[in-house]
């Protein structure tokens, strides 16, 4: 075929030269070529004839133009915006996971290393911080992967939505394209109304500042002794939290 001619399936459709007949379920052997407007349904020449002679059918091809249109505005103007959004959002959850580890790490040096200067009493001071520190990770943690499990089921409703609607205004037929158009509207605007959108602010990065060692902070007496040394943190309780999306 070196000396043929060769035409990508997507040329041949985005030219009208390749479609696929959709059949009418009651009619066999019509096609659907119409689309009713008062019903939203595509329909063959006989249903136009008989259930819809009253109303105002199209030529499929006549109205696909402004149907698509919606579908395709929906698509640009508001869910690719927020993929990129909630893409940047995983990826400051990420960082926030990562300065997280770093500054539990930090501290349990500087934990580690002060009560180095003490004897069996100052070390069971240490590890009970130590303790404390890891549960304030977990906590902090924990938090995160709720914040995380949410962007993510958001991300996957507004990407599955978008590459439906991608996948059917690229590869579907006219008729098809009017076929799914009601469930693929209501989809959208679904996502578009009621999905979650993060805002920059909600989802800001977070260097676990917030935890920090203070040496010279009375922690009262253990075993008789002085003892110096309190993990201070403010957090918000996971407990609380709650996770949206669909």
């Amino acid at each position: 075929t070196s000396s043929h001619s060769v035409q990508s399936l997507q040329e041949l459709k985005s030219q009208g030269r390749l479609t696929r007949p959709v059949l009418c379920s009651l009619h066999p052997g019509q096609e659907l070529r119409l689309f009713c407007e008062p019903c939203d349904l595509t329909v063959c020449l006989e249903c136009a004839a008989t259930f819809h002679r009253d109303h105002h059918c199209s030529s499929a091809h006549e109205v696909i133009s402004h149907h698509g249109d919606r579908i395709r505005d929906l698509v640009v103007r508001s869910l690719r915006p927020r993929l990129a959004r909630l893409e940047d959002s995983l990826r400051r959850v990420d960082t926030s996971q990562e300065a997280l580890q770093a500054r539990t790490d930090t501290l349990a040096g500087e934990i580690r290393a002060f009560a180095r200067n003490y004897a069996n009493t100052v070390e069971a001071h240490c590890c009970s911080l130590l303790r404390s520190l890891e549960d304030l990770k977990l906590q902090r943690r924990n938090q995160l992967h709720l914040q995380k499990a949410q962007l993510q089921q958001a991300l996957v409703d507004v990407r599955g939505g978008v590459d439906f609607a991608e996948r059917l205004l690229t590869c579907g037929s006219d008729t098809e394209i009017l076929s799914a158009k009601g469930v693929t509207m209501r989809r959208l605007m679904n996502l578009v109304e009621s999905g979650f959108d993060p805002h920059p602010t909600m989802i800001a990065h977070d260097n676990a500042s917030s935890i920090c060692f203070l040496p010279q902070e009375s922690a009262g007496e253990v075993q008789g002794f002085p003892m110096v040394g309190v993990i201070h943190a403010k957090t918000v309780d996971p407990s609380k939290c709650t996770i949206q999306g669909e």
